[in-house]
């Protein structure tokens, strides 16, 4: 599963750890899962490899592509289609990797300690998004201010040690101008169906 040129030891870390992430993990099962199948050619399990990593790098996912473009099969708009295709169900996803996280820390516990699931309701501010889908301004309980972005709930897992993500579905705002439909798609796929659905719990 390794997708990162290996110049640097740090690179060569990143790239041991991503591996034993997804083997350990079944991230790649959970992607096929999720209907995160090949695109142009290309398989999304490593795509998605490379995501991950970029995340360590300490910079933009497109900053670390041009780094390691010359290496790399793909273009970064091969990239940036997985991560806007509506019909791949990333929050499945992340369920099936949280339950495989979850089912390796369970045993590491002990048993007198208590484990629990954990609901929090955060903000997600883009505050210099003009156009961005569903943006729209949010009311931040906690600072008491306005902020243009998204609200979401987020559920995770913790035996008071460790916390595992396992859900944080992104919530418009009532007064969104920029929530519409993906065009071209059918209704019913499932990038649609979840902004219906989050259209009706506002109202």
């Amino acid at each position: 599963m390794s997708i990162i040129t290996q110049k640097t030891s740090n690179s060569e870390k990143i790239s041991t750890s991503v591996s034993d992430f997804f083997h350990r993990f079944h991230v790649a099962s959970a992607l096929k899962k999720s209907n995160a199948v090949h695109k142009r050619g290309f398989s999304v399990p490593v795509i998605f490899s490379f995501l991950l990593a970029s995340i360590f790098t300490n910079g933009s996912t497109y900053r670390f592509y041009q780094k390691q473009k010359e290496q790399l099969s793909f273009s970064d708009k091969t990239f940036r289609n997985v991560l806007n295709d509506p019909h791949i169900h990333w929050q499945k996803s992340l369920i099936l990797v949280a339950k495989s996280v979850i089912t390796f820390l369970r045993p590491l516990t002990d048993d007198a300690r208590k484990t629990t699931f954990i609901v929090d309701d955060s903000m997600y501010t883009r505050s210099n998004a003009k156009k961005v889908e569903c943006a729209a301004l949010q009311y931040d309980h906690a600072k008491k201010k306005y902020f243009k972005g998204f609200r979401y709930l987020q559920l995770g897992w913790s035996d008071g040690n460790s916390f595992v993500p396992s859900l944080f579905p992104c919530s418009p705002g009532k007064e969104s101008s920029n929530l519409i439909l993906i065009s071209g798609t059918n209704a019913r796929i499932g990038g649609n169906v979840k902004l219906k659905r989050f259209v009706k719990a506002q109202k």
